[in-house]
């Protein structure tokens, strides 16, 4: 080249480089080659209805790291709002629905359920804040944080719980557990995603919302 043509060169190489890095870009956001999304809730959540969902996403998207953290919904929220979760799945007032579970009262099969205490969980979770509220004067002998120590215990005999019908559906269905009939349940619980709004969301986060949506709406038609 000419000593003007070299002159002009950085320019356009300048655009070549900006043209690669938008064709970057797009190839993340359309293939998310790239990428991570932190997701959270509560025991039945991330338990139960998560992992059949956060399975597809990693087959669809293999290289998005997925972070999943489990605890009392409470802190679910204070870790989404200190910025800790793109996507927390709570029960809240606020938020996009995702879906609604029923909370009813369980035991062991063959196992009188009357004067039996209650096996609940920690403060701060869903179901020990629904028993509190609707079974303010109960005996609890167990506060247990895995859902799975506190269903071995009910299927025991140890006690009647409160939980979601999503926990213990396939429990009830092979007779190992068994619904106590009360007044006061079943309780819907309405389960919505807190994020910070869909345009906020980074690739990887909004692909893992519209897979949520859309298990709910198969939910729905189901």
């Amino acid at each position: 080249p000419t000593a003007a043509g070299r002159a002009l060169l950085p320019q356009p190489r300048a655009a070549i480089v900006a043209v690669e890095d938008g064709r970057r870009a797009v190839r993340a956001i359309e293939h998310l080659e790239e990428g991570e999304v932190r997701i959270g809730g509560g025991s039945t959540v991330c338990t139960y209805l998560l992992p059949p969902v956060l399975s597809t996403f990693r087959k669809r998207h293999p290289k998005v790291a997925i972070y999943l953290r489990e605890m009392p919904e409470l802190l679910a929220v204070d870790a989404f709002e200190a910025g800790e979760l793109d996507i927390a799945v709570v029960s809240a007032r606020r938020g996009e629905t995702f879906r609604d579970e029923e909370v009813i009262l369980v035991a062991a099969k063959d196992v009188d359920p009357k004067g039996l205490p209650f096996i609940t969980f920690p403060r701060g979770s869903a179901q020990r804040e629904m028993l509190d509220r609707h079974f303010p004067d109960v005996e609890i002998t167990m506060e247990l944080a895995s859902i799975s120590s506190a269903k071995g215990s009910v299927r025991a005999g140890l006690g009647v719980m409160l939980v979601s019908r999503s926990a213990v559906s396939t429990d009830l269905e092979l007779g190992r557990l068994v619904i106590v009939p009360d007044r006061r349940t079943p309780i819907r619980r309405r389960l919505v995603l807190l994020h910070r709004g869909v345009e906020r969301l980074s690739p990887a986060a909004a692909a893992l919302r519209l897979l949520l949506l859309r298990t709910r709406q198969r939910g729905k038609d189901g």
